[in-house]
């Protein structure tokens, strides 16, 4: 399992299933159409969503290729972690951190990568 989190400061208001669709679509391996309701948030055939709004609002994307979970606080800040079975290359990464810098108003992104290719046996010990 291979773990990556993005932190996007100052959230673009009403941006957040863009973000978690823009996930899915481009790197997780979604295979929906452009018009699938899942880039607005909601389940179809290769995507299962979870949301929660309130003042501490969340949502699980589950893949088949891996779990995206995002957690946005009072539409300020957007934590997004991403769990996938496959490991994202240089060029990959680049390319997401750029494209999720457009819902922020300042372009503010903070970016962390984790290979944990062996979780299970770390946990035994």
């Amino acid at each position: 399992m291979y773990y990556t989190a993005f932190s996007i400061q100052r959230l673009k208001k009403g941006t957040a299933p863009k973000v978690v669709a823009a996930i899915c679509h481009t790197f997780a391996g979604c295979a929906c159409e452009d018009k699938c309701d899942c880039k607005r948030g909601k389940s179809c055939d290769s995507c299962h969503f979870s949301n929660r709004k309130g003042d501490f609002a969340w949502s699980v994307c589950e893949l088949k290729t891996g779990v995206i979970f995002a957690v946005i606080t009072r539409d300020v800040m957007m934590q997004v972690d991403v769990y996938t079975a496959e490991q994202f290359d240089f060029h990959g990464l680049r390319v997401l951190a750029e494209s999720l810098r457009m819902f922020s108003e300042n372009e503010h992104l903070t970016m962390t990568h984790v290979h944990r290719d062996r979780l299970t046996e770390e946990t035994k010990d």
